[in-house]
């Protein structure tokens, strides 16, 4: 369900990715070696599983696993990890030693005084402690070389370090990365482009892009407004826009949020080495470029449906129920939400938005912020949560800045927060993808490997800790009724927008499904890896429920049913696709 994804993962050994990325980027601390051994310890576990699955070596195993992948930014990022602990990888995995081992041995993961040892794997008989203590003394050769008083960090590694690198920059651009004429719209799909936003249909004029009411000549001549509508009937001499979308209150959506509207998604395949394979990977610079988002899948903004061997399921979107309705919103909508953001984030994110509010449509917003105010990676997880007053003095300044920016007429739904204590209850005592083969780690052994990290997502609910997880919760209910008290105050004060409010409807969905399927068969709606957001047959019932949120409470915020749909469909086709 949230949150705070991460960049770290994304190395290849992807796993910190969905916990360090972000963390990265905020700089919150961690510890006991943090991101660099988390990646260590993903990486010599794929290896060791591997081994075993193809009856090889150590050595063809990591050969292997490094030709998994085609882009040579990963290829090379993984070369250059074996380049450094390969020996160790070697020398101890040959010896049966378990990944937590090989990676204290390799200095990428310690314990720092008075904290716990942390381990993924279950520990050898004397302790992982006691064993590394003892096997340092016979293999200080094998040892990573450090400068006296440093802690390895995975980016220091020589080879690793641009990748890093790279890494950064695609994390912290929310902002088309091709954008030619400044409009906020892009021809390209991945690095904020049109998985994200409408494609744009003409990248040299800023005049031209989705959601522009269409100039006096009702789009005669170009189609300014990207949605495939454009020409004049031969029968009447008038313009089709003009015919077919004239007076039928079209309005785009926008989704401001994290990464639960953005639909972060890590493959199982890319977690489970006895279902890896070349092809499996071959999608994999796409993903990293979309910040292992998958919007276009969304139920906010989804406009396609899956077609990936890594990520498969129906896409039922809010957008594409406003497409239903009226096919004159083709192509408008823009995705802004962003991994790990809470409302201070948003304060920034939300001036991404692209609209101007005398050339522009109407917005429908979905201000979606489901956890990332009560999820943090802070031992003591309560005294970092976001205060009733924070949230609305935040939410206030929101409301005011999007007034300003958005057409007349325009809407925005804001979600409650959830109660995650539903992901503990339906995935503790599971075993997790890098589990399964020796059945030796469950999810509950993630959450405290991660914890003792402090890499976690989300500290408050991603605990054996019953009482922090029902702190958590009672936080979380507390900010959502302030953020229903600050709609109930502001539904008639401001210019341009109308605001709304919808509990999130996570819990209800689960609930539902397990009426349905059974007892606890709720795990079925979370993505296997991180365990934490809603996979892809939740977020098409996500985009469902909304929907008949909407109709039942406040359908003009969904726009007007345009008689001429399926006179649109019959000339204009897939009205130029997306």
């Amino acid at each position: 369900m949230v949150f705070r994804t991460s960049k770290v993962f994304l190395l290849i050994f992807t796993f910190s990715c969905t916990v360090s990325a972000f963390n990265l980027i905020k700089r919150h601390p961690t510890g006991n070696g943090g991101h660099s051994c988390a990646v260590c310890t993903v990486f010599v576990s794929f290896v060791e599983q591997l081994t075993q699955i193809h009856n090889e070596t150590v050595v063809f195993s990591m050969q292997r696993l490094c030709l998994y992948f085609s882009d040579d930014k990963f290829r090379n990022t993984c070369k250059a990890l074996v380049n450094k602990i390969g020996p160790l990888v070697i020398e101890f995995l040959e010896r049966k030693e378990t990944p937590d081992v090989v990676c204290f041995m390799a200095k990428l993961c310690y314990t720092e005084p008075g904290t716990t040892t942390c381990h993924l794997f279950p520990p050898p008989s004397e302790g992982l402690r006691q064993r590394v203590e003892h096997i340092s003394k016979k293999f200080l050769k094998n040892r990573i070389k450090l400068e006296p008083g440093n802690k390895a960090h995975i980016c220091n590694i020589p080879g690793i370090e641009l990748f890093c690198k790279y890494l950064n920059w695609v994390f912290s651009k929310h902002l088309p990365g091709e954008d030619i004429d400044g409009d906020g719209y892009s021809i390209i799909e991945a690095l904020r482009g049109s998985s994200w936003r409408g494609r744009d249909c003409c990248d040299i004029r800023e005049d031209i892009y989705p959601g522009r009411r269409p100039g006096k000549d009702w789009d005669k001549h170009q189609d300014t407004n990207c949605n495939g509508i454009n020409g004049t009937n031969p029968s009447t001499g008038k313009a089709f826009e003009e015919e077919l979308c004239g007076g039928t209150d079209p309005r785009g959506i926008a989704l401001i949020g994290d990464s639960v509207g953005a639909h972060f998604h890590v493959p199982v395949q890319w977690f489970t080495p006895k279902l890896m394979t070349a092809d499996i990977f071959r999608n994999l610079t796409f993903a990293v470029e979309n910040e292992l988002d998958w919007p276009q899948l969304s139920a906010g903004t989804g406009y396609i449906q899956g077609t990936w061997p890594i990520q498969d399921g129906p896409t039922d979107s809010i957008y594409l129920n406003l497409r239903k309705r009226n096919r004159c919103n083709h192509r408008d909508f823009q995705n802004l939400a962003v991994n790990g953001a809470d409302v201070f984030d948003v304060q920034n994110y939300q001036k991404n938005i692209a609209r101007n509010q005398t050339k522009d449509y109407p917005l429908l917003i979905l201000f979606e912020l489901v956890g990332n105010d009560v999820c943090n990676n802070y031992p003591d997880s309560v005294a970092h949560m976001t205060t009733p007053e924070e949230m609305r003095r935040h939410l206030i300044q929101s409301l005011k800045y999007l007034d300003t920016r958005v057409p007349f007429g325009s809407s925005i739904i804001f979600y409650g927060l959830s109660d995650g204590r539903v992901l503990f209850d339906q995935l503790h005592d599971r075993y997790h993808p890098i589990g399964t083969l020796h059945k030796n780690v469950k999810y509950i052994d993630v959450y405290d490997w991660l914890n003792c990290l402090h890499v976690t997502p989300c500290h408050g609910w991603l605990t054996s800790n019953a009482t922090l997880r029902n702190l958590t919760t009672k936080r979380a209910e507390e900010l959502s009724k302030t953020i229903r008290a600050v709609v109930d105050e502001y539904r008639l004060k401001l210019r341009n927008l109308e605001p709304a409010y919808m509990d999130s409807p996570l819990s209800q969905i689960i609930t539902d499904w397990e009426r349905k399927h059974g007892p606890r068969t709720g795990y079925q709606l979370i993505e296997a890896v991180d365990g934490f957001h809603p996979n892809q047959a939740a977020n098409a019932l996500i985009g469902q429920f909304t929907t008949d949120f909407l109709k039942r409470n406040v359908p003009h915020f969904l726009g007007g049913l345009n008689k001429n749909n399926d006179v649109i469909e019959k000339i204009f086709g897939n009205q130029g696709g997306y």
